[in-house]
């Protein structure tokens, strides 16, 4: 199992989208924040503001990017755009339907057992998004800050690997988690 550098950090994943409420692979498509997704970011906002982040990482895609910025308003943070946070290539299956359950085309990409048509594999995303939050965190150290990483719920796969947590289903859009190392151990909670 590969490590998450040490650094206390927040997790945003990005607001909801038209895709997300459809149940929709997304993937590399730019799909813009729906008004629900607007409405996430601006409640997000008001949660992180009294936590003392001084910098907002985020994935070069629309959804994230927006969400980083709705985010930022009254933050006034650095912002740094982060190529390698961007979701899974997943292929041949973007703009398809989600299928989770076990045995589903989601489960089995997971499982290693299936890639689709020039899609990404499982094992090269999740190593592709540890580097990238990993380079987050190891920048944020250099400046002594505490990062804010907004990025895509299967992005966080590489936290939850990391960390040895299981699944638990998809993570909510728009809503922060608090991630900081203590005595060897992890705490991991939403606020």
């Amino acid at each position: 199992m590969s490590k998450l550098t040490e650094q206390a950090f927040v997790y945003l994943r990005h607001g909801e989208t038209d895709w997300n409420r459809d149940q929709r692979m997304q993937g590399g498509v730019d799909i813009p924040l729906n008004a629900t997704g607007e409405a996430q970011a601006a409640e997000a906002r008001d949660l992180l503001g009294g936590l003392g982040l001084a910098a907002v990482y985020h994935s070069p895609l629309l959804r994230a990017k927006r969400t980083a910025e709705l985010v930022n308003e009254t933050l006034a943070l650095p912002m740094v755009e982060v190529p390698n946070l961007r979701e899974a290539n997943f292929g041949a299956w973007e703009g398809t339907q989600v299928d989770r359950s076990p045995g589903g085309h989601y489960d089995l990409w997971i499982k290693g057992g299936t890639t689709p048509d020039g899609g990404e594999p499982f094992a090269e995303f999740v190593a592709r998004s540890l580097a990238a939050i990993n380079f987050c965190l190891e920048d944020a150290a250099s400046r002594n800050a505490f990062p804010l990483i907004v990025a895509h719920g299967g992005v966080y796969w590489a936290v939850r690997h990391a960390l040895g947590l299981p699944y638990g289903g998809p993570l909510r859009n728009g809503h922060p988690i608090l991630h900081r190392p203590e005595d060897g151990q992890w705490f991991v909670g939403t606020l």
